[in-house]
């Protein structure tokens, strides 16, 4: 379920569409992020020498990766969102019938 900030938040993310959220979020957030943490973390605790093409495989399949990432979290995203729009369009629906359907009436 969404709280009222992520809602907020995912709203905003939504409006520029599913390819702008999966660039930014998945390539750039996850794939880039993960690929330059894999280099650092290789780098402190390996002995061998950074070569181009162990610099350059990472930063390839890991932005791949994060083009899936990106998309899988757009959906899951969607659906929470759709469900606390259905929940509250729902709610507001169970309160009309309870005043019936006159808002405010009591």
């Amino acid at each position: 379920m969404l709280n009222s900030c992520r809602y907020t938040r995912w709203e905003r993310a939504r409006t520029g569409g599913q390819t702008r959220f999966m660039l930014l979020w998945g390539v750039l957030g996850w794939g880039v992020t993960a690929a330059i943490l894999m280099q650092v973390v290789l780098h402190v605790f390996s002995s061998e020498r950074a070569s181009l093409a162990n610099v350059i495989l990472p930063l390839t399949v890991f932005p791949i990766g994060g083009i899936f990432w990106g998309v899988g979290m757009w959906r899951v995203m969607e659906r929470k969102y759709r469900g606390r729009l259905q929940e509250s369009s729902s709610t507001c629906a169970v309160g009309h019938a309870k005043t019936g359907g006159r808002p405010g009436a009591s």
